[in-house]
């Protein structure tokens, strides 16, 4: 109360969980882990008395506040709640601007138009080995398949692999992939000249990043 702390008359009762076991020379060894404690102990039947001091030292001098936190709670159930998060547009506006033209005819596979293609299936093979091309430094690839084979699958596949194994410290330089198109590049060009003139943008751009340019449907 105030600065002051008083004696409280009547008893406040824990149930503490208390885990124990042998260390590895076969002495005896307790874990208090709502209060974080260890502690050693010789004989069995001296363990709960063990066990009750040490819990009353732990918990002596602490505010009601302190201590509200270790009573257990009351009735638990695990429900399932939908949360809608508000756009960074400020920072997403400023990192388009970063990357221009890039965000404007080219998408990352980790974007939403990519979130409905899953991992492949039955081609871990061919997945393998465009990994392995993509990890050399300055390799152009060109995969080639009849229409609706899953070479866009494959793709996106290895790409979410390898960004994921560049960012997790693998000592490789992080790189981030990109995805247009043909159409995308030369969509709103008027004039002869205009869509080379942006895919130089765009290639230098995906250098300085560094990043990996992919287009899709080539021809």
């Amino acid at each position: 109360m105030g600065p002051r702390s008083y004696p409280c008359r009547e008893g406040v009762r824990y149930r503490l969980p208390c885990i124990i076991g042998k260390r590895e020379s076969g002495s005896l060894i307790a874990f208090l882990p709502t209060l974080g404690v260890f502690f050693d102990y010789h004989r069995e039947d001296s363990f709960q008395q063990l066990a009750i001091h040490i819990a009353q030292r732990e918990l002596s001098g602490k505010t009601p506040a302190e201590l509200s936190r270790f009573f257990p709670a009351g009735d638990l159930k695990l429900d399932q709640i939908s949360v809608t998060l508000k756009e960074d547009l400020e920072g997403r506006e400023s990192q388009d601007k970063a990357l221009k033209p890039l965000p404007g005819v080219a998408d990352h596979p980790g974007g939403g138009g990519f979130r409905r293609v899953s991992r492949t299936w039955e081609r871990e093979r061919e997945v393998s080995e465009l990994i392995r091309l993509l990890a050399e430094d300055s390799s152009s690839i060109c995969i080639v398949g009849e229409s609706g084979c899953g070479k866009t699958a494959i793709l996106i596949d290895a790409a979410r692999r390898l960004e994921r194994a560049w960012h997790s410290g693998s000592g490789e330089q992080p790189k981030r992939f990109w995805i247009t198109s043909g159409s995308r590049l030369v969509a709103g060009m008027r004039w002869v000249g205009q869509w080379q003139e942006l895919l130089e943008q765009v290639i230098q751009r995906v250098s300085g990043i560094p990043g990996v340019l992919c287009i899709d449907n080539l021809m």
